[in-house]
C-alpha cells in the first residue's frame, strides 16, 4: 500500500515539475502582443542604419555636390529619386512616399492586384497582397514589387502589370529582413523633418508577417555620427532659379509641371496656375472653404502662396491631402516669392488636370 502511494506521489511530483517547466518556457516565449514594446528598436538609429544602406554614407547631399551619386547596398538611388539633384527617374520618385503610402492600399488599383493574386499568390514570391497600412504597403513593395505596379512604371508590353524592380531580399541585392525594415524606417522619416513618431517599420513588418523581427548583429555595433542629420534638407540659395527651387523642394514628385524635366507626378494637381488659380478662387468648393474659415486668399497670388504654406486650407477636388506641410520652414521669403511668380506664369489647357 505504501509502495503504491509512494509511486503516486512520485508521479505527482514529476507532473508538477513538468508543469513548472511548461510555465517557465511559456513565460520566456516571445509574444507579438506582449513583448513588442520591450523589444522596440530606437527609430532614430533604425532610420540612420537605413540611410547608410540606401546611400552608403550619412552625407549623400555632399556627395551629390561633387556630381557623384551615393549608392549603398540597397541600390535604391540607381532608379529612385530622393533629391532634386539626382538624375534617377526609371522608377517612382520616393519624395513624399510616407504620406503617399497610406493611400495605396485604399486604391482601386491595389484592390485589383490583391484580387489577382488572392488565390495562388504572386508567382515569383508567393505573397498575397494584404497591406492594410502605409508601412505595410512599403514592406510589401520591397518583398513583392509585382504586388502593386504604379501606372507608367511597368515593364514595357505588360500594360503596367509587371514591375522591373528586383525583389530586394533575393539576389543580387539580398537585403535581410532587418535591412529591409531599416530602409523603410528611413523612408518614413525622410518626409517628416525627423519626426520619428512616423517610423513604424518594425511594427509594420511584425504585423504583416505575424512574427518577431530578427535583430541584425551589424545593427548592434552600428554607431551613426552624432553630427550628421538623419534626414537631409537641401538648402535653397538666393540665386537659385525657380527650376532649382522646385527640384530642391521636390515638387516634381507629386505634380506635373510642363516646363520641368521629370516633373510628372500624379498625386497632386497639374501646376498650370496662370488661369487655374483664379478659377479655383471662384469655385464653389473654395468659397465653402472660406466660409468654413480654413481658406483666406482673395487674389491668385495669395491663393498660390496659401497652397504652398498652408496646403490644408483647400484641397483641390479629386486629389488626396498628401502635400508636405514644412515649406514655410524650408523656403526663404525671397525664394517663396520667386516660386510664386514662376507658377503664375504656367498655363496649360484646363482639362489637363482631369
Amino acid at each position: 500500500m505504501f509502495a503504491k502511494k509512494k509511486v503516486r506521489l512520485k508521479a505527482k511530483g514529476v507532473w508538477c515539475f513538468g508543469l513548472i517547466i511548461i510555465i517557465l518556457l511559456s513565460y520566456n516565449r516571445p509574444s507579438l502582443s506582449n513583448d513588442t514594446d520591450s523589444a522596440k528598436i530606437p527609430p532614430e538609429k533604425l532610420a540612420a542604419f537605413g540611410k547608410t544602406l540606401i546611400f552608403g554614407t550619412m552625407t549623400p547631399l555632399k556627395t551629390l555636390e561633387l556630381r557623384k551619386n551615393s549608392v549603398g547596398k540597397a541600390q535604391c538611388p540607381l532608379c529612385h529619386m530622393f533629391f532634386g539633384e539626382q538624375k534617377a527617374s526609371r522608377c517612382p520618385n520616393l519624395v513624399g512616399i510616407e504620406m503617399q503610402s497610406h493611400l495605396r492600399p485604399k486604391e482601386e488599383r491595389y484592390r485589383m492586384f490583391s484580387e489577382r493574386y488572392a488565390q495562388k499568390g504572386e508567382p515569383n514570391t508567393g505573397i498575397k497582397p494584404h497591406a492594410t497600412s502605409g508601412g505595410e504597403y512599403l514592406i510589401e513593395s520591397l518583398y513583392c514589387p509585382n504586388c502593386y505596379v504604379r501606372e507608367g512604371f511597368g515593364i514595357k508590353g505588360t500594360k503596367d502589370m509587371e514591375s522591373g524592380m528586383p525583389i530586394i531580399d533575393q539576389p543580387p541585392i539580398r537585403l535581410t529582413d532587418f535591412e529591409i525594415v531599416a530602409v523603410i524606417a528611413y523612408l518614413q522619416a525622410a518626409d517628416t523633418l525627423n519626426d520619428f513618431s512616423k517610423v513604424t517599420a518594425q511594427e509594420d513588418w511584425e504585423h504583416y508577417f505575424n512574427k518577431k523581427l530578427p535583430i541584425s548583429e551589424k545593427f548592434a555595433s552600428f554607431d551613426p555620427p552624432s553630427n550628421s542629420d538623419i534626414v537631409d534638407q537641401p538648402q535653397v540659395f538666393p540665386d537659385d532659379t525657380p527650376e532649382q527651387i522646385i527640384k530642391k523642394m521636390r515638387c516634381n514628385a507629386c505634380h506635373t509641371i510642363s516646363t520641368i524635366k521629370n516633373a510628372w507626378g500624379y498625386d497632386g494637381p497639374v501646376l498650370a496656375l496662370k488661369a487655374n488659380a483664379r478659377k479655383r478662387l471662384e469655385s464653389a468648393e473654395y468659397q465653402r472653404a472660406k466660409k468654413a474659415g480654413t481658406a483666406h486668399a482673395t487674389t491668385p497670388r495669395e491663393y498660390v502662396k496659401e497652397s504652398i504654406l498652408n496646403p490644408d486650407a483647400f484641397i483641390v477636388p479629386g486629389y488626396p491631402n498628401v502635400m508636405l506641410k514644412d515649406f514655410g520652414d524650408r523656403l526663404t521669403p525671397a525664394s517663396l516669392e520667386k516660386l510664386v511668380d514662376f507658377l503664375l506664369t504656367l498655363d496649360e489647357p484646363l482639362d489637363s488636370e482631369q
